[in-house]
């Protein structure tokens, strides 16, 4: 059955839920890995209704229906604005055998673009349940009950990633960033510093201990931050800017005018992004 808020949607857009976009000339698989191959090539390329062209040649070429096909058409669809189609395709999905959670988090996204974050919080739920042990899907079902306003349950779920994936610094980033909306800004330091440990070579990751540190006090703690993420790419003026600002908060004016010297290059947009790292910090 049709579901209705996309058949609005395709009405809205004068779109049929069965069109299929206009093939294009071009190269054409001969065999249903080369099509879906090509697929991911035009999509890498922004080419939408090219990808879905070729998707739709792996689907027809497969002795076999696979899931992940219909995925990836629906992905095309999806980024083409056709997301009633797309919204079809991935139903096909979910409803194969050993499809998995890859339609679902798909259905889901889509929910969600379209302000049904209820159902796209059932359809993560059931994601989960289909592949339990999968730690990015709790990432994804935190960042949509964050987003619902349900900050500590999305902190609770968060967690679980944590556990099945303890070794992944992004994990412990998003960790780290929901204890921050939590207010529980003691514990996000441990969970930036596992993060670093993980991927020490990450700038950004400093970044956001240094802000930490600052709210919480520990100003010194957070300019030293802030000097190891300029050693590891010291072609960002934006941080030297941060650096003069937070030096001068410190009293400390000659080292404040050094990092002024060094920042003298910095640029609009990297002038907004300081900007807006002070005014998180409150300076």
């Amino acid at each position: 059955m049709t579901d209705p808020t996309f058949a609005r949607i395709a009405e809205l857009f004068n779109l049929s839920e069965g069109e299929a976009p206009k093939a294009l000339t071009g190269r054409q698989g001969k065999t249903a890995d080369e099509s879906s191959q090509l697929g991911k090539a035009c999509l890498a390329d922004g080419d939408y209704l090219s990808a879905a062209d070729h998707f739709r040649r792996a689907i027809e070429q497969r002795e076999t229906p696979q899931p992940q096909d219909l995925v990836d058409l629906a992905g095309a669809l999806a980024y083409a604005d056709r997301a009633p189609e797309a919204f079809r395709k991935l139903k096909e999905a979910r409803n194969m055998e050993q499809a998995g959670a890859d339609p679902l988090v798909g259905i889901a996204d889509l929910y969600r673009q379209y302000g049904r974050n209820q159902d796209a919080v059932e359809q993560l739920e059931a994601a989960i349940a289909a592949e339990p042990i999968n730690a990015y899907l709790y990432i994804k079902l935190a960042e949509l009950l964050r987003d619902s306003g349900f900050k500590k349950r999305a902190l609770a779920v968060a967690l679980r990633a944590i556990v099945l994936a303890p070794d992944q610094s992004y994990y412990q980033l998003r960790v780290a960033e929901l204890q921050v909306q939590n207010g529980d800004l003691q514990a996000a330091i441990g969970s930036y510093r596992a993060a670093i440990e993980l991927s020490p070579g990450d700038d950004f990751l400093l970044m956001r201990a240094a802000a930490c540190f600052w709210r919480l006090g520990r100003k010194a703690e957070a300019i030293k931050a802030v000097r190891l993420a300029s050693d590891l790419d010291p072609s960002k003026d934006a941080y030297y800017a941060i650096l003069e600002t937070l030096l001068l908060e410190m009293g400390q004016t000659e080292e404040a005018a050094l990092e002024h010297e060094r920042a003298a290059n910095l640029d609009s947009y990297d002038s907004q992004w300081v900007e807006g790292f002070l005014e998180e910090i409150g300076v």
